[in-house]
């Protein structure tokens, strides 16, 4: 059995001790982490009265690290590829 199969059938307990640790309903976890668009996860969010304000924050820190850690990310794989 892969270690992917093997983290995919503990995934549900890992984000219920999550969830409980942090105090968060888990499906305001599941919108803030899924991919997509923020405008869309926000809507989404609104229509299932969850967290809005938490699943922004989430969306934005992601697209934030995402822009600016890019090019490190690059960076790195081309020196250790070279």
């Amino acid at each position: 059995m892969s270690d992917f199969v093997k983290l995919r059938e503990r995934l549900p307990a890992i984000l219920k001790a999550l969830a409980w640790a942090f105090g968060l309903p888990i499906a305001t976890m599941i919108i803030a982490t899924a991919p997509g668009g923020m405008a869309e996860m926000t809507i989404t969010a609104q229509a299932l009265q969850i967290g809005v304000p938490l699943v922004v924050t989430f969306h934005l820190f992601r697209v934030v690290m995402a822009n600016m850690g890019s090019q490190y990310i690059y960076a790195c794989a081309a020196w250790i590829l070279a």
